[in-house]
Order: C-alpha cells, then structure tokens, then sequence
C-alpha cells in the first residue's frame, strides 16, 4: 500500500507541478534530500550498522539513521538482517534479492514476493540501543524526516519532490545494487562470484557501484578502494574521522589487494 502510495504520488507531481509551478527552493530541497537519504543508507544503514565499518559520535549515527529511515527501505536492523544473508548467500537461493529470478526481481519484486525466508537479526543489532529504537520508529521518523520537514521549508512542492519523487528515484538507484551490479561481467575481485564493478551504479548509488570490491572486502569502509573512483560515502567517513567524529576505519590490508578467484582474509 505504501509503494503504491509513493508511486501515485510520484505521478500526480507533473500535474501539480503545472498547475502551480516548481521553485528553485524546491529543486533544491528535493536535491539535498536525495543525497542527504541516500548517504543515510550507504554509510549509515550499510557501512555502520550492517558491516561495522566504522564507529562514529552518537549524534552523526542518530543523523544518519533519521535520513536512512527516510529512504523509506525499512528499519536499519531490517535493511541490515538482509544484507548480512544477501552476503552470506549470494548466488543461491537463500539470498533475499537473487538475480537469479530475473531483473525486476532483484530491482523491486522481491519487496512484494519474497521468495527466500527471512533470517533473524544477529546479535550485535539486537544489542544496539538507538538501532533498536530506530526500529521501533523508523516510520514516523522517516514520515518526519522525509515528508514533513521538506512541507516546512518549501511547502506542498517541496514534500512531493523530497518526498515521493525521491523515494521512488532512491528506491530504484538502490535497487540497482541487487540488479545490475550483480549482472555484469567486471567481477575484478572475485570472478566466481556474481557481483560486478559499475560505473553507473556507482555514480547514482553513491559508491555502491564497486560490488566486486566490496564482496571482497565487505567490512573495509570504502566501497571504491581507489582515490579517484566516486564514492561520497568514503570521503563522508574520512572526513567525520579527520575533525573527531568518527574512528576506528577498517581497511582491507593491502597485501589482499590482488586479483584472485576467492576471498582473502580481511585485516581486521
């Protein structure tokens, strides 16, 4: 009912868009809201929560969990429980998002059919205080974060495009991380597996294009190892570490960092 929601709401922006126009404000809003929510699932649904890959001050973590929960893709303990069995499981059948039944599958349809059981929450979510709370929550706070707030600054215009606009752009570019990074043929890390490097992905998904890297090396907080490939959420880490924010960065150990069919040990 919810995505029907969003996705009705999606189309009925044109019309009011005609009808009472779109300001600058509103673009804006919209804007900083996609990249504010899509960094609250790249970094902080996915690299903090899910994989650990870093630690941070428990304000910068709240901030993060907010926006993800405006991304509206769930709780963080949820999101987190899923990718932690899409790892486990990639390229069988226990894996919630398997390429293996066909794109729009792995794009969207397996929020509505899932075909692989849910597993329960491994224990360091479930011992995790706000994460739990955010759990709790995470509707009202991502109705909060991500409808409301964007209505106070820039009224009707501002909560459709940050809104329902938004979700529906951010569900998909997520949702390409389950398809098309697991489509192609750059398997540069571990050529059995069937997760692939993608530029595109990586530009409209904030970093997650490096999927081969990061099936690879799942707890190293960049997702694009190397300086010069797009990755906003290394460069937020990075830069939360350098004014005091956030410690504690994992890294793959160099000395793993060579082409070979399997996995290496990570440094830990």
């Amino acid at each position: 009912m919810f995505y029907s929601l969003v996705v009705v709401a999606s189309l009925a922006c044109p019309v009011y868009a005609y009808v009472a126009g779109v300001t600058a404000a509103q673009l804006i809003v919209a804007g900083v809201w996609y990249f504010a929510t899509g960094l609250g699932i790249t970094v902080g649904y996915h690299r903090l929560v899910t994989h650990r890959s870093f630690r941070c001050h428990p304000v910068i973590e709240l901030v993060l969990l907010a926006f993800g929960a405006a991304a509206f893709q769930g709780s963080a303990m949820a999101w987190a429980a899923d990718h932690l069995q899409h790892h486990a499981h990639v390229d069988d059948e226990l894996d919630p998002h398997s390429p293996r039944h066909g794109f729009w599958y792995a794009q969207w349809g397996w929020f509505f059919r899932r075909r692989a059981p849910r597993r329960p929450p491994p224990r360091h979510l479930l011992d995790h205080a706000l994460v739990r709370w955010q759990h709790r929550w995470f509707f009202p706070l991502g109705l909060a974060v991500g409808v409301v707030v964007p209505y106070l600054i820039a009224g009707v215009g501002g909560a459709l495009l940050a809104g329902p606009v938004r979700t529906l752009l951010l569900i998909h570019t997520t949702g390409f991380v389950n398809s098309l990074a697991h489509m192609g043929k750059r398997r540069t890390w571990q050529p059995a597996a069937s997760a692939t490097d993608s530029v595109f992905v990586a530009v409209v998904a904030f970093g997650e294009g490096w999927h081969s890297y990061h099936h690879r090396f799942p707890r190293d907080y960049r997702l694009g190892a190397r300086w010069w490939q797009w990755d906003p959420g290394k460069w937020l880490v990075w830069s939360l570490a350098s004014v005091g924010l956030a410690d504690e960065l994992r890294r793959a150990d160099p000395a793993h960092q060579a082409l070979a069919p399997e996995p290496a040990q990570e440094h830990a």
